[in-house]
């Protein structure tokens, strides 16, 4: 009897990411609830590439103000200090914290992006404070055989 072996190729990221960003904003719960309940997630921000690609997109939107702010899909909830991406459960390896952040002030738990100083950077802050989600579509994986 002859063994064949197929292999296929996954990808975790097949095609460019969509992104959305409603007209009202939440605490961080509820826009993961929101962003859950279109199939999509709260977005990740795993390269330098898909943070310049995020800043591009809300550069094309109505939202574009040095004082608005954006929820991203991380947090440090589970275990203080260690911030991880919730769609994916992995521990941030690439970060792009705003001026002396994240400073952990009491209760700040939640990752935001924001604009103060035009640099795009991220934040820690409470939870239960408002910004608008930016939710990304959730990308199956590709299989291509080679």
């Amino acid at each position: 009897m002859k063994l064949f072996l197929i292999l296929t190729l996954v990808t975790p990221f097949c095609g460019a990411a969509k992104f959305y960003i409603p007209n009202f904003k939440t605490n961080w719960h509820h826009a993961h609830e929101f962003c859950h309940s279109l199939g999509m997630a709260l977005v990740s921000i795993e390269s330098q590439e898909k943070q310049e690609q995020l800043v591009k997109f809300i550069q094309t939107t109505d939202k574009l103000d040095e004082s608005v702010r954006f929820w991203l899909g991380a947090s440090d909830l589970a275990q203080s200090g260690t911030f991880t991406w919730f769609a994916s459960s992995r521990q941030m390896t690439y970060q792009h914290w705003a001026r002396n952040e994240p400073n952990r002030k009491d209760g700040e738990h939640c990752i935001e992006l924001w604009n103060p100083h035009y640099d795009w950077g991220w934040n820690d802050n409470v939870c239960d404070y408002l910004d608008y989600p930016i939710c990304e579509s959730v990308e199956q994986p590709c299989i291509s055989e080679f």
